[in-house]
C-alpha cells in the first residue's frame, strides 16, 4: 500500500464517520419528534375519554402505565413535573422538631431565673 491509498483509505473512513453521525442526529430528532407527537395523542385521548379513563380501572391503570413509560407523571391531565408545594410550618410544627436542648442547659437557665 502506497501513501496515497493510505491517505484516501483515512478520508474514506473519516467520511463514513461523519455520515454515521449524521444519521445518528436525524435519527435521534426524528425519536424526539415521534415522542412529543405520542405524547399529543396522548392528551387528546385523554380529553375525549376523561369520563370513562376515571370510571374504569383498568383503562386508568393502563393509561398510567404509558404515562410512565413516557416520562410523564401517572396523574391523568398533567403533563410536567412540578416540584412538591412548600409544607407551612407553624410556631408547633418548630417545637415537635427542635432538637432536644441538653439536660445541664435547662438546669443552668433555672439557676439563672
Amino acid at each position: 500500500m502506497g501513501l496515497g491509498n493510505i491517505e484516501r483509505r483515512i478520508r474514506n473512513d473519516s467520511a463514513y464517520k461523519r455520515k454515521e453521525a449524521e444519521l445518528l442526529v436525524d435519527k435521534l430528532e426524528m425519536m424526539v419528534t415521534n415522542i412529543e407527537k405520542m405524547k399529543e395523542d396522548l392528551k387528546k385521548i385523554e380529553k375525549e375519554n376523561k369520563k370513562e379513563i376515571l370510571e374504569n380501572r383498568d383503562f386508568y391503570q393502563k393509561i398510567s402505565k404509558i404515562r410512565e413509560n413516557m416520562g410523564l407523571p401517572k396523574e391523568i391531565g398533567v403533563y410536567e413535573w412540578k416540584d412538591k408545594p412548600r409544607q407551612n410550618i407553624s410556631h408547633l410544627d418548630l417545637l415537635h422538631k427542635a432538637p432536644i436542648i441538653p439536660l445541664f442547659l435547662l438546669q443552668m437557665q433555672e439557676n439563672f431565673l
